[in-house]
């Protein structure tokens, strides 16, 4: 699979050849699942089906279970993708935040992880593919 590689800003960007840089493997599902996570439920102008619906799961009392749930549906969108894990953590000042654990089989080895202070904003989200540093994030 080959996506559109993102920069630090979480932008396109040009390769050393002037053309629009890629990203193939693991490093693209791992960004790819960020990207679908990333969404919110209604966002996509060509099916409106996908993405979280952050604000039911941020309007009243929000459950970890409910948001956990619905990181891993969105994840699970992308081929290639057998099992994701979510790990949720609370921050200082109420964001929500975690790690991801992709696997290319359900149970199997991880092969990307993702990161993010908070899940809900645009706050930095950190891609990271097999033991190679950051790919995406800021």
């Amino acid at each position: 699979m080959t996506s559109i590689a993102l920069n630090e800003n979480w932008d396109i960007f040009v390769d050393s050849s002037g053309n629009l840089a890629t990203v193939t493997g693991n490093a693209a599902i791992a960004q790819d699942v960020a990207c679908a996570c990333r969404t919110w439920l209604g966002e996509l102008w060509y099916n409106r089906a996908l993405g979280v619906n952050y604000p039911q799961i941020f309007s009243g009392r929000p459950t970890k279970q409910l948001l956990k749930q619905s990181l891993i549906n969105q994840g699970m969108t992308v081929p290639g993708v057998g099992s994701i894990t979510c790990y949720l953590t609370l921050g200082p000042n109420r964001e929500i935040g975690g790690q991801l654990q992709i696997s290319n089989a359900p149970g199997g080895t991880v092969i990307a992880v993702v990161n993010s202070t908070s899940f809900a904003g645009d706050a930095p989200w950190w891609v990271f593919a097999g033991g190679n540093t950051a790919i995406a994030g800021q």
